[in-house]
Formats: structure tokens, C-alpha cells, sequence
């Protein structure tokens, strides 16, 4: 598995939560992401929110983050 990106809501580093099968971010407010594709189409779904005001649910970031793949 590739390096695991930072939250792209808030920029705390992640951890895979294999209980729950998802990404969650380790920063004050929680963010929670499950991943959708594969490979350079892959994408970090947002799942979940610990303040439910910061960013909107089911929002997607490309992963691997446009920087990272230049």
C-alpha cells in the first residue's frame, strides 16, 4: 500500500481504522474516509465529521493528491 495520505480537510495525519474498514484522520475534529477506485483513479471519500460543519459528507479528493503524482 502506498503512503497513507494527510486529512485533506484539516492536514492531520491519517491511520487505517481496520475495525471500521475506513481512514480516520488524528486531528482535534475527526474526519473519516472510505476510499473509492483504484490505482491512480482512486479517490478519499469523506465519511464522516466530528464538527459536521467543515466539510460537506461525500465530498472526494484525489488520491494520490495532484502534487504527489507529478
Amino acid at each position: 500500500m502506498s503512503t497513507i495520505p494527510d486529512c485533506p480537510v484539516c492536514g492531520a495525519p491519517m491511520a487505517w481504522d481496520p475495525a471500521d474498514g475506513r481512514f480516520e484522520c488524528t486531528g482535534t475534529v475527526q474526519h473519516c474516509f472510505g476510499v473509492e477506485g483504484n490505482g491512480a483513479d482512486r479517490s478519499l471519500v469523506l465519511m464522516a465529521s466530528g464538527s459536521g460543519e467543515d466539510a460537506e459528507l461525500f465530498s472526494t479528493w484525489p488520491w494520490p493528491a495532484e502534487e504527489e503524482s507529478r
